[in-house]
């Protein structure tokens, strides 16, 4: 495998290393891809590596968690029930914690961080958004998404071209965006990308094709927020809904397809 100008042969290597064997990081985006695999369907092949649907999380606390630490656990499913957000996730999240090895203090600490994620993309979606898009975006804020942009990628969905699109869910788009980051496309970019599709009403195939065709660039040795941009601008050329062309016609061949040049005011410039 070459490594392209610009980025070392070590360099490349290195990365696709880190790819392929950070356990972490691995299993985050396993988990994220199930969750978007069982609501819409996008990446299930990483949904085929044993991580359960949120259908069959659990209901409970894993029942050798006892003492203190089930209080506190239960303090913080209450508040969460108080405040509107669901509490199969944290069970979900100390339930990983056990099967992890975690001791009871980093359980309890990961379920206060979940629900403090929760209420953060319950605080910019509002009481509409479901389940799904509160745990999806709860990763995203978890990978390093800000909490701005998911309510920005909000109101792109609602200048969707149609009532349907208009209607869909967002857990695909978080998923994607915090696949993106993990991945070393900066949080910007990741934004612009799903914000691009999410106006157009592109379907969810295209942010299938984006999570495949950056992860397949990034081993093929460009940067993250390179592939990121060109994909998105190839995916963007190739959306049903009508969109006009950059002034100038200018166009140059991204990693993997053709698309708009930098300067299309779609995405900022590489």
């Amino acid at each position: 495998m070459s490594c392209m100008t610009g980025m070392s042969r070590f360099t490349c290597m290195h990365r696709i290393r880190r790819m392929r064997h950070d356990p972490a990081r691995r299993r985050l985006i396993t988990a994220l891809c199930a969750l978007a695999a069982c609501v819409v369907g996008v990446p299930a092949a990483r949904a085929q590596e044993g991580v359960p649907p949120p259908a069959s999380q659990p209901a409970s606390w894993p029942p050798w968690l006892l003492g203190p630490t089930r209080a506190a656990l239960e303090a913080l499913a209450d508040s969460a029930r108080r405040a509107g957000l669901p509490a199969a996730p944290l069970y979900a999240k100390a339930a990983e914690g056990v099967l992890k090895g975690a001791d009871d203090a980093r359980i309890v600490s990961a379920v206060r961080t979940l629900r403090r994620e929760l209420a953060a993309v319950r605080a910019v979606l509002g009481p509409a958004a479901s389940v799904s898009e509160l745990v999806a975006g709860a990763s995203a804020v978890h990978a390093g998404v800000p909490a701005a942009t998911l309510h920005a990628l909000g109101e792109a969905r609602a200048r969707a071209p149609d009532a349907a699109r208009r209607a869909r869910s967002l857990a695909v788009p978080f998923v994607v965006a915090a696949d993106l980051v993990l991945r070393g496309v900066s949080p910007d970019v990741a934004a612009a990308s799903m914000t691009a599709l999410l106006a157009r009403g592109a379907p969810d195939a295209h942010f299938s094709q984006l999570w495949r065709g950056v992860e397949q660039d990034i081993l093929a040795g460009h940067t993250p927020s390179a592939a990121a941009m060109a994909r998105t601008r190839a995916l963007v050329g190739t959306s049903p809904v009508d969109v006009r062309p950059p002034d100038d016609g200018a166009r140059r061949r991204p990693p993997g397809g053709a698309g708009p040049d930098a300067g299309d005011g779609l995405l900022p410039a590489a």
